[in-house]
């Protein structure tokens, strides 16, 4: 690799870079959602602490060892071996220049207010400039006015402020100030809100420990900060897509439900509604407000089965909206338009009592409602007939797969999960394996885990498919294990 090469590649080295200047917005007030790993010499590093780090094209980091050993990164590992550069490598990274603080502004500043250290990380954010004082001090400079204001963070860490509270570095996250300290790990400042949080490895460890303390930070991504501590080289992944809580139960009296945030359906009824099953009933979620409703029947005004352990969801496109039961009420078929709310297959007086416990629901392309059940499949094949009867007369019921050709007719085995792909197909999730059926050849597949074949299912146990717009079908295994086909 020739110097001209690896100059492209270099993003970053020296990490002693101590002003940095950063135009900025005010962040919002909610806190990072971080999650860290902690790499040693026992995950492959030739030197628990690093001083230096660069980036190639590829994708790889590459970190320097204080032992002055490479460190190659894959994204997941470090190389347990450590990484050798070539020549030319090694002679560029000899050449990079070092920058040193620019130290006079700081230290005219520190002298001003009684500070004598002459040597105090600093960095610039928005038009102010941030500099470490004595033990928990932070000074504020108003670069717009001249104005200083002291903050002292062990207020925000509810700690003694002549505790040994030390700042080592800072950085710019996102326009939060990143803070390291010697012993009280990595502080967050928002300067427009005027808060701090705090993150440590291990929640509530002590100050002595050594991933309290930071080296140096630096933030290569988006959502990525790589952060070195006398314990390890930390990286730390930023979530910015906060989750957000919602209990069904806050339908209930009282709020007291646990079985109401159960949930085991989701189907959105429209733009603005979810329908919601869970083991204490149905219930309503308003995208726009948050809250949860009963289901009021279209024909009383009653709440529909808020008391019924529910098990799927699903709709023709027609306005008739199906619900399944785990227990023994069936399959109800509601239309609000229409003012219909009846049951269509009462396991009670049912052919198929025995398929009482329903699992799962589709309604196909061909105008079948399949169901799974707790020792195989359902077929509703006439609802088009029945509807047009105006919701009168019987449905005609099946537990094989359609035509006559199907070789194994029947599927063996708890049913817990049906989905259609593009071109018609149905996938079945059981406990017996994967089975696919074929309208257009009539036939039906099944895949199972073999020993023998990595390439297999991982396990026999299916319990969600979900395919993709291209047909991608995702498996899911009750081993927790996830496939793609």
């Amino acid at each position: 690799m020739n110097h001209y090469f690896f100059r492209n590649i270099i993003i970053g080295l020296n990490l002693c870079i101590p002003i940095i200047y950063a135009a900025a917005q005010c962040p919002d007030s909610t806190e990072l959602n971080i999650t860290a790993t902690l790499y040693t010499q026992e995950d492959g590093l030739t030197s628990t602490v690093t001083s230096s780090l660069a980036k190639d094209t590829i994708g790889y980091m590459y970190f320097i060892g204080v032992d002055r050993k490479w460190n190659r990164f894959d994204g997941i590992n470090f190389n347990v071996t450590g990484y050798i550069p070539t020549e030319s490598e090694q002679n560029y990274y000899n050449q990079l220049p070092y920058s040193p603080y620019e130290q006079q502004t700081i230290r005219n500043y520190l002298i001003k207010y009684g500070y004598k250290q002459e040597f105090s990380p600093s960095i610039i954010l928005a038009h102010y400039q941030y500099i470490a004082g004595t033990g928990s001090l932070l000074y504020e400079v108003n670069l717009e006015n001249d104005e200083v204001r002291k903050i002292d963070l062990a207020n925000y860490l509810n700690v003694d402020p002549t505790s040994s509270l030390q700042i080592s570095i800072f950085q710019i996250y996102r326009d939060l100030l990143l803070i390291g300290t010697t012993n009280r790990g990595l502080l967050i400042y928002n300067h427009c809100k005027n808060t701090l949080q705090q993150y440590q490895f291990e929640k509530h460890n002590s100050i002595t420990d050594l991933t309290n303390s930071i080296l140096w930070l630096t933030v290569v991504a988006d959502n990525v900060i790589w952060m070195q501590t006398d314990g390890g080289l930390m990286k730390l992944e930023v979530n910015h897509q906060f989750i957000t809580t919602y209990l069904p139960s806050s339908a209930k009296h009282g709020s007291i439900c646990s079985d109401c945030n159960n949930i085991r359906a989701i189907f959105s009824r429209n733009d603005d509604h979810l329908l919601i099953g869970s083991l204490e009933g149905l219930s309503v979620f308003d995208l726009t407000t948050g809250k949860f409703s009963y289901l009021l029947s279209p024909t009383d005004q009653l709440p529909v089965w808020n008391d019924v352990v529910i098990s799927g969801i699903t709709d023709d496109g027609n306005g008739n909206i199906f619900i399944s039961s785990w227990g023994n009420q069936g399959i109800l078929l509601f239309n609000q338009e229409e003012k219909k709310l009846l049951n269509i297959l009462t396991a009670t007086n049912a052919t198929f009592a025995f398929f009482s416990n329903m699992r799962c629901l589709l309604y196909d392309s061909h105008h079948e409602l399949w169901a799974g059940t707790n020792i195989g499949i359902l077929r509703i094949t006439n609802l088009d007939s029945f509807i047009q009867k105006h919701y009168t007369g019987n449905v005609d019921v099946s537990d094989r797969f359609p035509g006559t050709k199907s070789r194994p007719a029947i599927v063996t085995g708890s049913c817990f999960a049906i989905s259609e792909d593009s071109k018609g197909n149905i996938w079945l999730g059981t406990s017996a394996g994967l089975f696919i059926y074929r309208y257009d050849t009539d036939t039906v597949i099944n895949f199972v885990h073999n020993v023998n074949d990595i390439s297999s299912l991982s396990d026999n146990v299916i319990r969600s498919i979900y395919i993709s717009k291209d047909d991608d079908a995702w498996i899911g295994t009750k081993l927790s294990n996830t496939q793609c086909y």
